[in-house]
């Protein structure tokens, strides 16, 4: 990558690296992964995507084989404060409330003004992935997902990326185009 951004990434990359080799006791190596549908595998590195929040606290995606879901980390203290896993279930199409994600395997983290972390995740299939929204102070989880039956839903429920911007939108890159979500009136578009 290069660019402005480059700089800021790497030196992201390097802080996670450092943060999970304390806590894990030994080596780890963030990787930044571009997905490509056609190389689709299995065999994923400890870290896939991360996102760091001014109270020096972590958002870690993971989808080894043995680890998938989120992790909520403190630096500092060392610890995990949080792991959420996926639901077992389809949670169907539309916008559903649950406590765990739509799927294992995140692709893209984001934080709005209003504090909220959304979650990007899917895999190859129609049906896997889905948006996720984790509220400050909510064990709740909204779950936003691709209904056929409407067309002011997700395009896809693979999440690539996820991107707010400056009029308080939050943009989403789909396996099937762009849309993006305002967080306060949950509208999509």
């Amino acid at each position: 990558m290069s660019g402005p951004g480059a700089a800021n990434e790497k030196g992201l990359r390097l802080r996670v690296e450092k943060v999970l080799s304390d806590f894990y006791r030994g080596p780890c190596r963030v990787v930044r992964f571009r997905h490509r549908p056609a190389e689709f595998s299995s065999s994923y590195p400890i870290e896939e995507i991360s996102l760091e929040l001014e109270d020096g606290t972590f958002w870690i995606g993971e989808r080894t084989s043995n680890r998938k879901g989120l992790i909520h980390f403190d630096a500092k203290g060392k610890k995990i404060l949080e792991r959420i896993g996926s639901v077992e279930k389809d949670p169907g199409p539309g916008k559903s409330v649950g406590e765990k994600l739509s799927h294992p395997y995140p692709w893209a983290l984001a934080q709005t003004s209003d504090g909220s972390i959304w979650v990007g995740t899917g895999s190859p299939g129609p049906q896997n992935g889905g948006l996720n929204r984790i509220r400050p102070g909510s064990d709740e989880i909204t779950i936003f997902r691709h209904d056929p039956d409407d067309d002011a839903s997700l395009p896809n429920n693979w999440i690539f990326k996820l991107l707010p911007d400056g009029n308080d939108r939050l943009w989403i890159n789909t396996g099937n185009g762009l849309a993006f979500i305002d967080p306060l009136t949950e509208e999509i578009r």
